[in-house]
């Protein structure tokens, strides 16, 4: 699974709140989203808005979020500083 795309998942949903798999450019969002709901990170609840039902996924445990995008920053950091291996 695309770690990148979960962080993004994460980040929106922290500094946005609830939203669907809709709400992202993200090819099957819905499957990063329930990757998320297993590691039990993220949790999903159904809304309905007239007729139409949908599923919204929000913060289950703030404290696992925080730990997987700081890992998530960190190992995008220390990419950056690898020495490049291409010479």
């Amino acid at each position: 699974m695309s770690t990148t795309h979960k962080a993004k998942i994460l980040s929106t949903i922290m500094q946005s709140g609830a939203k669907t798999a809709a709400n992202f450019n993200i090819s099957n969002g819905n499957q990063y989203m329930i990757e998320l709901e297993k590691e039990g990170i993220i949790y999903s609840y159904w809304m309905q808005d007239g007729k139409k039902r949908f599923k919204l996924r929000d913060i289950f445990n703030h404290t696992k979020a925080n730990a997987f995008l700081k890992k998530y920053r960190e190992s995008q950091q220390d990419q950056v500083k690898a020495p490049d291996d291409t010479k």
